[in-house]
């Protein structure tokens, strides 16, 4: 009886996973690049380039444009938008579930084919005028959205549009 309850788990497993990348063609994975055939963003496949406080965070995408990263020149940071994109993804397929240590953003992204997501935020290129102290930013830990200290050390996910070179 256990044996059989083990088996259907599995196979219950195995649909769930199945299911989760369901929509798996969204994304098209090359070497260092990810496309989003939805929103037409190529994003950087890994998501751990660097990082540093924001100003770090846009010289980091400047040397990407310099160094002509995966062979393009318009590397930039994300909008908060872009980035609120990709959480709404994970919300969509059940990975943004705090009580889970399993179903984070994090974990679909680097389940996918994504190199290195991380646990912490990712600067966004949004910046809020009443508080020009801060930036703004995406958790891909627990989906969290909001305002950081611009002297923070966060994550850099370079993305660039899909018609540009």
């Amino acid at each position: 009886m256990k044996r059989v309850l083990l088996v259907m788990a599995g196979v219950l497993l195995t649909l769930w996973v199945g299911t989760a990348f369901a929509d798996d063609t969204r994304f098209v994975f090359s070497d260092l690049t990810v496309k989003d055939k939805r929103t037409g963003l190529i994003w950087a496949r890994d998501a751990n380039l660097g990082g540093g406080d924001l100003n770090m965070a846009f010289d980091l995408v400047k040397e990407l444009n310099i160094k002509n990263y995966a062979g393009f020149k318009d590397w930039r940071l994300p909008s908060l938008e872009e980035l609120k994109a990709l959480l709404a993804f994970a919300k969509e397929l059940g990975f943004a579930d705090w009580d889970s240590t399993t179903h984070r953003p994090y974990h679909l992204f680097n389940q996918m084919g994504f190199y290195d997501v991380q646990t912490s935020s990712y600067w966004s290129s949004a910046t809020d005028e009443k508080h020009p102290e801060m930036g703004s930013g995406v958790g891909m830990e627990y989906g969290e959205v909001g305002l950081i200290r611009r002297s923070t050390l966060q994550g850099v996910w370079p993305v660039r549009d899909e018609n540009r070179k």
